[in-house]
């Protein structure tokens, strides 16, 4: 049967059912139809047995009709008596025809026959005569009935009754052995049915639920992991058999499968492994599924329990070890705020290694484009910031020893320019303009590459306070405007009315818009058009620098604030320039919690805004005295500068400045030296280098400091150090950087001076200098 299939083998059954139920109803039907006949016979005989009492019945009547017509000589009795005779003849003729499949029955019939034809032809018909004529004839009478061919017709009647009681009971007996018969085969028949049906229900059953069970068995096992489970099916075409094997096939080819995966996960993890980014991928659930050892490492944690982690509380890991755990709260909050945002920063992880490390965060998509989970990579950039810092460092100690020659260089020239050294032909004055011009562009450059380095290593320091927006725009401009002006450009001031302060580091501002006008005025084209805009915007102040140049195209601007990145094009590579400007006016600009942005389009020019936020209080403005007409400050000629620089050119620079300017001044190399001098008198100002030989110039304003007769005196920072972050937390409010220009410089003293004469100048214990102008 392995050869059939199961429905063959379901029908094989149900016929072999089938066909034992036809041949039990066959036999049915024979004995049902051998019980019809059996019972047809008896009721049959039950009716010859029925007529022939009736026949006798008629013999008694007929005999009784002729004795009352004889004895009474009643006309009733003798019609009664003909009619009685002709019912008698029409039974004998009815019994005749029910027997006639009886020959010896029929037999004694015809006796009967004849018997009732002699007596009536014999005693009745002579009696009826003779009554009808002689009423004495009824003593004949008496003597006829019950004697003669009567008495044989009863007799003869009475057998053929006990013969047919006989025949109905052998009848009756046969009727019911065949009714046993049928009754027993029907309970045989059915009994054999039903257990030849239990039979092969239970073969064909055992035949499909047996493997069946098997394979369900098996698949229980595979399911729970047991890949070597086979089935092992025995051959055969049927389903079960095709299941089974079909099932060994499957089992096999998942084997492979999970074999390819296991091989192709190890290999997986072998690369991962070997990576030295720390890898962490998390499915849509939160749930971490991929992770290598780089990353267990980073953190800390095994990488066996990692896997099925759930993402809060390996968040929660993470915080125990990096050094600012609510900012990188912060950063997963916001990069869950958003699912499909891409995120990048880094973090300083103090445990279990102290490192630094450039995390970068991506949403991961399936084919269709759903979000299926987020990986996450984490690069050790330790080495590589220990080196960006030295680079940074060293770039700003270089440009720190550039700016004292050019210091000299510029200040020198400057005063020739002049005149100071005398007259000097035109010649000399084309080729010393040359010499300014090229210094005050390295002097440029170098601002740039010191300001990058400072905000990389986070050195700047911003000296925050109320700061008139619109003097810090019209500063700018009245710079700008000569340079404007020579390109016939026109240029445009909106700034609205009633604008409040903003709180901001003065210089910086100054430094931000002067950088987007110059680039405005950079790069756009003789006679085009220049418009600055400041107004509230939100809480904000909003400042715009539009231009009608050549425009920036989308794909520049993505880049446009990047450190080095310039446009290129014939225009921008005839301006010139580092490509640092912009980097360093972002930074700034978010240094003061602002945004800066850029709208172009190609051909139609430029729009560059900054927000910076506005102060809740307006600037205290001060008034400042104007020098007099031959630049020498009123109360100058009573005062006395002490100049404290330990490079010898530069001193003689500053002294020249202020003595112009008409201050008594003197000098000093060294912090030893200006303590020697400042015991023997005191200043009315002080400027101070930080870069002093022994005694640094912080050591030296702490020393001030602290002494009652120099406490009050105003000093003012002149160094390349400038703007360190040790100098504002000394209080050294005061500060101009190299090279030194000489207007900034003498404004910067006169304005310091006159505070400090109006008793504006702050003692030590609340912030070291005078009020900044």
């Amino acid at each position: 049967m392995n050869r059939l299939s199961l429905r063959q083998q379901i029908f094989l059954g149900a016929g072999l059912s089938l066909a034992m139920l036809i041949t039990i109803a066959l036999l049915f039907n024979v004995f049902a139809r051998e019980l019809r006949d059996r019972d047809r016979s008896v009721t049959h005989t039950r009716e010859v047995i029925s007529y022939a009492h009736a026949l006798s019945a008629a013999t008694t009547k007929l005999e009784n009709n002729l004795a009352a017509y004889v004895l009474t000589g009643d006309e009733s009795f003798h019609n009664q008596f003909g009619s009685t005779l002709g019912d008698y003849s029409a039974q004998l003729t009815t019994l005749r025809l029910l027997v006639q499949d009886n020959p010896s029955q029929e037999k004694r019939l015809d006796g009967i026959v004849a018997a009732v034809e002699d007596w009536r032809t014999l005693i009745a018909l002579p009696l009826i005569n003779v009554r009808s004529q002689d009423a004495s004839a009824a003593g004949m009478v008496s003597s006829a009935i019950g004697s003669g061919p009567a008495a044989v017709v009863e007799r003869e009647i009475q057998q053929f009754i006990g013969v047919e009681e006989d025949l109905l009971n052998e009848r009756q007996k046969a009727a019911a052995d065949a009714l046993s018969r049928m009754e027993m085969f029907t309970a045989i028949g059915t009994l054999f049915t039903l257990v030849l049906t239990l039979v092969m229900g239970s073969i064909i059953a055992g035949r499909i639920a047996t493997p069946v069970s098997r394979v369900v068995a098996a698949a229980q096992r595979l399911a729970e992991g047991n890949l070597s489970q086979r089935v092992e099916a025995a051959d055969g075409t049927n389903e079960v058999a095709v299941l089974a094997r079909s099932f060994d096939r499957m089992a096999d080819r998942i084997t492979q499968t999970r074999q390819s995966l296991v091989a192709e996960r190890d290999r997986l993890e072998a690369v991962l492994d070997a990576t030295d980014d720390a890898i962490l991928m998390e499915d849509a659930q939160g749930r971490q599924v991929v992770v290598n050892e780089r990353f267990a490492e980073f953190f800390g944690i095994p990488q066996e329990k990692v896997v099925g982690m759930a993402g809060r509380d390996l968040r929660k890991h993470i915080m125990q070890c990096v050094s600012d755990p609510q900012a990188y709260e912060r950063q997963v909050r916001d990069m869950f705020s958003d699912p499909g945002r891409v995120f990048q920063g880094y973090l300083e992880v103090v445990f279990p290694t102290p490192r630094t490390l450039y995390w970068f965060s991506a949403p991961v998509h399936s084919q269709d484009g759903q979000i299926i989970g987020r990986i996450s990579a984490s690069r050790d950039v330790t080495k590589e910031r220990e080196v960006d810092r030295m680079k940074t460092e060293f770039v700003s100690q270089v440009s720190h020893e550039l700016r004292t020659p050019l210091t000299s260089i510029k200040g020198f020239t400057d005063l020739i320019l002049d005149g100071d050294a005398g007259e000097i032909n035109d010649e000399q004055r084309e080729y010393l303009g040359i010499v300014k011009q090229n210094a005050d562009r390295l002097v440029a450059l170098i601002n740039d590459l010191l300001d990058i380095s400072r905000l990389e290593l986070g050195h700047v320091q911003l000296n925050i306070q109320p700061v008139d927006l619109s003097e810090v725009v019209r500063i700018v401009v009245t710079s700008l405007s000569p340079q404007i002006e020579q390109k016939s450009q026109s240029l445009t001031l909106q700034v609205e009315p009633g604008l409040p302060p903003v709180l901001a580091d003065r210089d910086r501002l100054i430094q931000v818009v002067t950088n987007l006008v110059s680039n405005a005025y950079k790069y756009t084209p003789a006679g085009g058009a220049i418009r600055i805009e400041a107004r509230p915007d939100n809480g904000l102040a909003r400042v715009s620098v539009s231009d009608s140049g050549a425009g920036i195209s989308p794909e520049d601007q993505q880049k446009l604030f990047t450190r080095f990145y310039r446009v290129d094009s014939s225009l921008t590579r005839e301006v010139g320039g580092t490509g640092l400007g912009l980097s360093i006016v972002k930074s700034i600009v978010e240094l003061h919690s602002g945004t800066i942005s850029v709208d172009s389009e190609l051909g139609k020019g430029s729009t560059f805004s900054f927000t910076v936020p506005l102060a809740a209080l307006p600037e205290v403005t001060v008034d400042r005295r104007r020098p007099t007409a031959d630049g020498r400050q009123p109360s100058a000629v009573s005062q006395t500068i002490l100049v404290i620089e330990d490079e010898p050119a530069i001193a003689q620079l500053i002294r020249r400045y202020l003595e112009r300017a008409g201050y008594k001044v003197a000098s000093a190399g060294s912090a030893e030296e200006a303590l020697e001098q400042l015991r023997q008198g005191v200043p009315d100002l002080v400027t101070l280098d930080i870069n002093l030989p022994g005694i640094d110039g912080f050591d030296l304003a702490e020393r001030l400091a602290e002494s009652p007769e120099t406490s009050k005196v105003p000093i003012l920072v002149i160094s390349v150090m400038h703007d360190d972050p040790r100098g504002l937390k000394l209080g050294l409010v005061h500060a101009l950087p190299k090279p030194i220009d000489q207007e900034q410089l003498v404004k910067k003293v006169s304005g310091m001076l006159e505070q400090s004469l109006e008793g504006r100048c702050w003692s030590w214990t609340t912030i070291r200098g005078c009020a900044s102008s």
